[in-house]
């Protein structure tokens, strides 16, 4: 097998699913095509040494809209990987695309759901990202160490009244 070969897909897909795929990369820091890649191994649930079964496909959530279009770059072994699911399932590859994209920006909405959008857990990354302890912030914000540490452990919320 040539490893070296790189292929290029044009990804077909509604402008609504590329517009939540940019979203979602940039927000991860990641690019498209990467977050389409990590995507395709984890839905399919495929390693760089092995080959597995994937979840069964719902066809009936594979978008028929196709307006807006986007180049992902595979290599020889992820192009493969594609051809054999897409064989195995009776799909195109870019149907398949399309389904694990589907899947993956379902997982991380659900994912942002449960842990970014509560309060506990962003303070939990803003203390990791800055460095800072939990005396330091509690210092800073004026609030009691006692206070940083509920909020932390998830025991009381914010109160967003406005004055």
């Amino acid at each position: 097998m040539d490893t070296n070969k790189i292929y290029r897909i044009t990804v077909r897909m509604p402008k609504e699913l590329r517009e939540n795929l940019t979203y979602a990369a940039n927000k991860l820091n990641v690019t498209s095509n990467t977050f389409m890649k990590i995507s395709l191994y984890a839905y399919l649930k495929v390693s760089f040494f092995s080959l597995t079964d994937a979840t069964p496909i719902n066809i009936s959530e594979i978008p028929k809209e196709r307006n807006t279009r986007i180049n992902l770059i595979v290599d020889d072994e992820l192009h493969t990987i594609l051809e054999i699911h897409a064989q195995k399932y009776n799909l195109t590859i870019n149907d398949l695309i399309l389904y694990t994209i589907l899947v993956s920006l379902n997982d991380y909405d659900e994912f942002v759901k449960n842990n970014i959008n509560n309060f506990q857990s962003r303070l939990k990354i803003a203390v990791e990202n800055i460095g800072i302890s939990q005396a330091e912030l509690a210092r800073r914000s004026g609030l009691s160490r006692a206070s940083i540490t509920d909020y932390l452990k998830g025991k009381c919320q914010p109160n967003h009244r406005l004055k």
